[in-house]
């Protein structure tokens, strides 16, 4: 896992970003984790802005190939 402090454009807020690499047969078990420890935002966005109080997206992506370099 690689974590990464980022910074969105639209609303300017900052972000976490979770790179992580698990076998596939793990992805769902992963995805569940990150469901459970999501925090709740201190600062209230009302969801007409687009960000609701909790949040996280995930995408999975099939490899077919990693290479270490």
């Amino acid at each position: 896992m690689t974590r990464i402090n980022t910074a969105g454009v639209f609303l300017r807020r900052r972000n976490v970003t979770l790179l992580v690499g698990v076998r596939q047969d793990e992805s769902t078990r992963c995805c569940r984790i990150i469901q459970a420890n999501c925090r709740r935002r201190e600062d209230a966005t009302p969801l007409s802005e687009g960000m609701p109080m909790y949040s996280a997206t995930t995408f999975v992506l099939d490899l077919a190939r990693l290479d270490r370099i």
